[in-house]
């Protein structure tokens, strides 16, 4: 991890997570988290490693830098109904991705990985959105562990 300076975070794939059937009333919430769910592992992911290198967004690297690849292969809304009447993790919202880091400059791959994170607890049963952002921020800090240790 000493030869790098900068961690690039590419956009996701998102092209094949599956949805929600859109007249389900978590569809909207899903798009929407789709829409960008780069932003909220980077949050992560530059919480973790933001003193030792910089981690931002980007399309490209360069010299010294690693980038991250990522496809979103689930986003589920949960239940709120279920998180709130049965608890315990009950209707939990799930993300998982799956992606690679690779060094920019010789696009060697470097690590792949597979992760899936569940968040079940919120303010009135938890948001949909909220849920769903806070499993790719924890996606995020995973990743920047397994960084950490090389």
């Amino acid at each position: 991890l000493a030869d790098y300076s900068k961690v690039v975070v590419l956009p996701f794939d998102t092209k094949d997570t599956p949805l929600p059937g859109k007249d389900d009333n978590t569809y909207a919430a899903v798009k929407g988290v789709l829409a960008a769910p780069s932003g909220p592992f980077t949050q992560g992911l530059s919480g973790e490693l933001g003193e030792r290198l910089a981690v931002s967004q980007g399309s490209e690297g360069g010299e010294k830098t690693l980038l991250v690849r990522a496809k979103v292969v689930s986003m589920e809304p949960g239940s709120k109904a279920k998180r709130f009447w049965g608890g315990f993790g009950a209707g939990a919202a799930s993300a998982g991705l799956q992606g690679e880091v690779v060094d920019a400059a010789t696009g060697k791959v470097l690590l792949r990985f597979k992760q899936e994170r569940r968040s079940a607890i919120g303010n009135f049963a938890g948001d949909y959105v909220e849920l769903m952002n806070r499993n790719l921020v924890t996606i995020g800090q995973d990743l920047a562990g397994v960084l950490k240790a090389f």
